[in-house]
């Protein structure tokens, strides 16, 4: 295969080179008037010589000898003649393509060598050949430098723009001077730098709103529709242990916030407590977060109600504090203490599905969900949460109000409940203004978040108040206090559904509440 000048393809030059450089004053003078310093004729080898092989028409002509490679050369007519191109065709300088500074594309190698004699770094097409060159080249590499365009070719541009290159174009000054080359090479860096930043700010907007639409947009998460409702049927609700509960909660327990509120001494920890206990018995691991009650008072409660459950002689049940004092054992009939003895049986039968954490205002949101993710760990269980209660959490900012601590506190268990997909059953105290009126989601103390972040909002009341009216009811026909109900050992005690944010609400129940032995039973009063 012949080259355009008939030479053969791979003739080594390098000897001639040598020859050449050996007039290097000569080529340094003529290069000199086109603003070359010394410093590039040395890096790449330039010569010069009068050889008539190296000139058109076999005549002798000042040639300033531009090597590309040992098998190519530019020749430099310092008498104004068009640039000559020897050997096989190739881009003096394609290694530029291989780092990530700005790169100058200019036509001939004297032009790239002007180039970088001002700072600047260069790559020469030398030759028709090169724009095909310098394309297939930016095909095959995954990042392409800043290209700063002084070529005639101004679709070259556009090609190269097809593989993500970063494109400048200006034209080369024609002054030979350094601040020739300064102020056109300044404002090209600057331009790149420019348009560099604003495909960075391009890829990282077009990052973050990935980003945001992984984590909020509905495509992908609905595409999986399917396998959401698959898990949602294979999470079934957790029984309360109370059937009409139950019932209103279409089945149970799911994963969100439940807040119960009743005024003080009415039995809302008890109420709570027997619902751990039915859920424990079932099988299902329940934590209970207890800032007031000690882990002792806790199972003397829960015993003292099986003693009432299992004895057919209801006096043979004990209540908490006869399960407490063992000071009285020893004055118990046998039947009494087996009594005792077979209720501590049966709660043995399932207590390693109770873990019971005790703390008085050193327990925090913070560190329920530490104790949660790390039974999670340990036991491979995922457990139904309970707080008792949720005023006395330890305070996440201690110079904060009361209601700001808890409403913070609200909505992190709220979160908790959500993260990790548990049933979370806070226990919260009321208003004193409350006392004596019914039940309503402003009787919750410090309520601020707690009506609007509650999945389920649960209140219980002495019956004969009635919570919509707000006015004592006349359903007894003799309107008992509050103060008078809570003196009697059987309780009349209604659960009303303040909220329900996926089922029904505005229901109530009845209970009877035998308060020695921490007993609820459902009941239906006929008035």
């Amino acid at each position: 295969m012949k080259s355009d000048n008939g030479k053969a393809y791979g003739i080594d030059y390098s000897e001639h080179y040598e020859v050449y450089r050996k007039r290097l004053p000569e080529a340094a003078e003529r290069l000199a008037l086109l603003g070359v310093v010394p410093a590039m004729l040395q890096k790449y080898g330039v010569g010069y010589t009068e050889d008539p092989e190296t000139a058109r028409g076999g005549e002798s002509v000042e040639s300033v000898i531009l090597p590309v490679s040992p098998y190519s050369y530019s020749i430099h007519y310092p008498n104004g003649q068009a640039t000559s191109h020897i050997g096989r065709a190739e881009l003096f300088n394609a290694a530029m393509l291989d780092q990530m500074e700005p790169v100058y594309i200019v036509d001939e190698v004297v032009d790239a060598l002007r180039v970088e004699s001002h700072g600047g770094k260069a790559l020469a097409l030398n030759g028709t050949r090169g724009k095909d060159f310098l394309i297939s080249a930016a095909e095959e590499r995954t990042a392409l430098p800043p290209m700063i365009l002084a070529v005639k070719d101004d679709g070259l541009a556009d090609e190269l723009r097809k593989h993500a290159a970063i494109i400048y174009a200006m034209r080369l000054p024609e002054g030979i001077g350094a601040l020739a080359f300064e102020i056109p090479l300044a404002e090209a860096q600057a331009r790149i730098e420019l348009e560099r930043r604003a495909d960075v700010m391009r890829e990282e907007q077009a990052r973050r709103c990935a980003e945001y639409q992984d984590t909020y947009g509905m495509r992908a998460y609905s595409a999986d529709f399917l396998e959401l409702v698959r898990k949602e049927s294979s999470t079934p609700p957790i029984p309360t242990g109370y059937r009409q509960l139950d019932e209103i909660l279409d089945g149970g327990l799911f994963p969100g916030l439940y807040i119960m509120g009743a005024i003080n001494s009415l039995g809302k920890t008890t109420f709570v407590l027997q619902m751990a206990d039915k859920i424990a018995a079932t099988g299902h691991d329940v934590m209970i977060f207890s800032l007031e009650m000690s882990r002792f008072e806790l199972l003397c409660k829960s015993i003292s109600r099986l003693t009432y459950m299992q004895a057919k002689d209801k006096s043979k049940a004990k209540n908490t504090r006869h399960i407490m004092n063992g000071s009285l054992y020893s004055s118990y009939r046998p039947d009494e203490l087996e009594a005792i003895t077979n209720a501590a049986d049966l709660y043995k039968l399932t207590a390693d599905h109770r873990i019971i954490i005790e703390g008085n205002g050193t327990i925090g949101v913070s560190d329920i969900r530490q104790a949660v993710e790390r039974h999670e760990e340990m036991t491979g269980n995922k457990p139904v949460v309970v707080i008792d209660y949720l005023q006395i959490l330890k305070p996440e900012h201690v110079q904060a109000s009361d209601k700001q601590n808890t409403d913070r506190a609200v909505s992190e268990l709220k979160r908790i409940s959500r993260d990790e997909r548990i049933p979370v059953i806070a226990i919260s105290s009321f208003n004193r203004d409350n006392y004596n009126q019914g039940a309503n989601a402003a009787a919750f103390k410090e309520s601020g978040a707690i009506e609007y972040a509650a999945d389920v909002l649960i209140a219980l009341q002495v019956r004969g108040v009635d919570s919509y009216k707000q006015t004592p009811s006349a359903k007894t026909g003799n309107n008992k206090t509050t103060r008078g109900a809570m003196s009697e050992t059987r309780r009349e005690i209604e659960l009303i559904i303040l909220k329900n944010r996926n089922g029904r609400m505005g229901m109530e129940i009845a209970y009877d509440f035998y308060t020695p032995y921490n007993y609820f039973t459902e009941t239906t009063y006929t008035d």
